[in-house]
């Protein structure tokens, strides 16, 4: 994927620095040309100790130096051209804005930051960029030990989870693996749908368990038909998983179990039902998974 341009949204938390290195495995393995740090830092927070202009522009490059030390050292041990922009401003409109300057095809970002807001899960900032972007996300949280994977190498295979539910929008997951598959990487899929469980006693009365099994099963098979046929055209192996229950839950639960790289979802993001989109699966998964999250829309 040489020709694409990917955004590293750096704060100096942990959980940035987890970003990075996410970025990093993924990126080695494409042989990226180039990734753009950003680091954005609120006019009311900065400590302006300088009276002049550039002393002033100095110091905003000095403390965004220091703040992404870590990530930098990070992407260039693994070998990747890196461009920082550090600028004044709203995080959330200084991260949308260097999307659509820079042409960026891809972001990633932590899922908690070093802001007022941090107590959210996925923090204010990663919130609203998740909502506001046209381009796929990804947020990185710390993995917890047993989970941590060695850094992907050129030639390696990883192993995604692909969460569908059937609609028309949920395709479009499927054509950004066909698109990484392109770039070169290589992975394996577990396509997963959650049926909704069938939970009112009253049918339950009237149908035994394999009746309902099979419902489930023919529902999972339809819904997965359209993204099948695309992975098997694409030539991307792939194995399905049909669970009823809470799609949270069962997505968070199957990646872990399957030690999947990543999990892949979509997302329609902020709209007049606002607390819903996100909200309903996709935000809670990424309230839940230790596995890295790429919304796509």
């Amino acid at each position: 994927m040489p020709n694409e341009r990917l955004l590293l949204a750096i704060d100096g938390s942990v959980q940035a620095d987890a970003a990075a290195e996410f970025l990093a495995s993924w990126a080695s393995a494409l042989k990226l040309s180039e990734v753009i740090l950003v680091h954005a830092i609120e006019a009311e927070t900065f400590s302006e100790r300088a009276t002049g202009i550039g002393e002033t522009a100095e110091e905003l490059a000095e403390l965004g130096m220091r703040v992404t030390r870590t990530a930098r050292r990070i992407l260039d041990t693994a070998g990747i051209r890196h461009r920082l922009d550090t600028k004044l401003g709203n995080p959330v409109d200084v991260i949308l804005d260097t999307m659509a300057n820079e042409h960026i095809d891809e972001a990633v970002m932590g899922t908690r930051g070093m802001s007022p807001w941090q107590g959210l899960f996925v923090g204010s900032v990663a919130y609203k960029v998740i909502h506001r972007a046209s381009v796929p996300i990804t947020i990185v949280g710390i993995p917890p030990v047993e989970l941590a994977r060695p850094r992907a190498s050129a030639g390696s295979v990883s192993r995604i989870l692909l969460a569908i539910d059937g609609s028309a929008h949920s395709m479009s997951t499927t054509q950004y693996l066909c698109r990484w598959l392109a770039a070169g990487m290589r992975f394996h899929v577990d396509l997963l749908n959650v049926p909704v469980p069938v939970a009112s006693p009253n049918v339950r009365r009237f149908l035994n368990q394999g009746v309902i099994d099979s419902f489930y099963q023919e529902e999972g098979e339809r819904a997965l038909s359209e993204a099948s046929r695309a992975l098997s055209t694409a030539g991307i192996g792939f194995d399905r998983h049909i669970v009823a229950g809470r799609a949270a839950d069962q997505i968070v639960q199957l990646a872990i179990q399957q030690r999947c790289d990543r999990i892949v979802m979509g997302t329609r993001g902020l709209g007049a039902a606002a607390g819903l989109a996100l909200g309903s699966v996709a935000y809670q998964v990424a309230h839940l998974s230790p596995v890295p999250l790429t919304l796509v829309k």
